[in-house]
């Protein structure tokens, strides 16, 4: 299975049932812990589970129009 990321700012990291399976940047609590990066990305991963948890953490503190986007 796979997930296509387009539009996330400014960083980010996508957890799948608990395994990381993407990251951008680096996302942080405050602007000096964290580190941005924004560029389209996909992330395949192996689902062998009945259910899938999807987590995805994101900060931003470099862009004004940050966050996920979607079009």
């Amino acid at each position: 299975m796979a997930i296509q990321l387009y539009d996330v700012a400014t960083a980010y990291v996508l957890f799948v049932n608990g395994t990381e399976v993407a990251s951008r940047g680096k996302a942080g609590t405050d602007e000096r812990s964290s580190v941005p990066h924004k560029s389209p990305h996909s992330a395949a991963f192996d689902l062998r589970a009945d259910r899938m948890e999807i987590v995805m953490h994101v900060s931003n503190y470099h862009e004004k129009n940050g966050g996920i986007w979607y079009h």
